[in-house]
């Protein structure tokens, strides 16, 4: 028997690996995402401390960067919204949409930004000192 998913069944089960679970995790994702979008269009090098605050009695910077000379803080991809459509599932610019298609409510960057503030909380419990994503 085949099994067939809906668009709709498909796009709620579509999540984020990991995501922040405290209240500072989640200003972090949020502090990364305003941030990086808010200074989307500047030129590299260039590193923006994001987020800066206290968490389990040790003092947390956040920053966001790019390394590479001359090219934008995001790439192109970085605003993309995932979209399912017809059992396939695909990014797109966050200014287009798929006829017939439904809207994860999900985007590239919450997805990374997620990621890198899961890992604040989990790096925390570790003793690092510096950790760098990439």
């Amino acid at each position: 028997e085949d099994i067939s998913f809906t668009d709709e069944e498909i796009s709620k089960g579509i999540k984020y690996k990991n995501i922040p679970l405290s209240i500072s995790g989640i200003e972090i994702k949020n502090a990364i995402i305003e941030e990086a979008i808010k200074h989307k269009e500047d030129i590299a090098p260039l590193e923006l401390k994001v987020w800066e605050g206290v968490i389990k009695d040790k003092k947390i910077e956040v920053s966001i960067w790019e390394r590479d000379e001359g090219v934008k803080l995001l790439g192109p991809a970085t605003l993309n919204k995932v979209w399912v459509q017809d059992g396939k599932i695909s990014g797109l610019p966050s200014d287009k949409s798929l006829e017939g298609g439904v809207d994860t409510g999900l985007s590239y960057l919450e997805g990374i930004a997620s990621e890198m503030a899961y890992n604040v909380e989990i790096l925390l419990d570790q003793n690092k000192d510096s950790y760098e994503h990439r």
